[in-house]
């Protein structure tokens, strides 16, 4: 098999996608995470590998995103891990990440931002 760096069962996975459904104020979701401890890496999963991709989840404890395909690699997370799912107005909700979570027997959580674009901070301290 391929050889990847060690990312710790600690880590969080924030998939970062494109501009147009980018999340306004991800600096300072990255920071109220390091702030609780997580070790952040950004990671867009058409990057990599199915093979990388399905280790990089496998290894994280707390997955955080913008609603996107990239999310069903759930699939190889373990139970513990906890998905957060981002969707902006121009994209909608797409549920698929809430089912592939629930088989799996993982949290997950899905906000809806505003027209802005931007986490809801206080809502997201409570989702952690």
């Amino acid at each position: 098999g391929t050889e990847y760096d060690p990312i710790p069962e600690t880590a969080l996975v924030v998939l970062h996608r494109t501009a147009a459904r980018d999340v306004q104020n991800w600096g300072q979701v990255v920071r109220e995470l390091e702030r609780r401890g997580y070790r952040v890496t950004i990671v867009n999963p058409g990057d990599y590998t199915i093979e990388h991709q399905a280790y990089l989840f496998a290894g994280s404890e707390l997955v955080l995103s913008v609603q996107s395909s990239g999310t069903t690699s759930n699939l190889w997370a373990s139970e513990k891990m906890k998905l957060i799912v981002v969707c902006t107005p121009s994209y909608g909700a797409w549920t698929v990440d809430y089912h592939i979570a629930s088989i799996c027997g993982q949290e997950c959580y899905t906000l809806f931002t505003g027209p802005d674009h931007r986490v809801d901070m206080e809502w997201l301290r409570r989702c952690l």
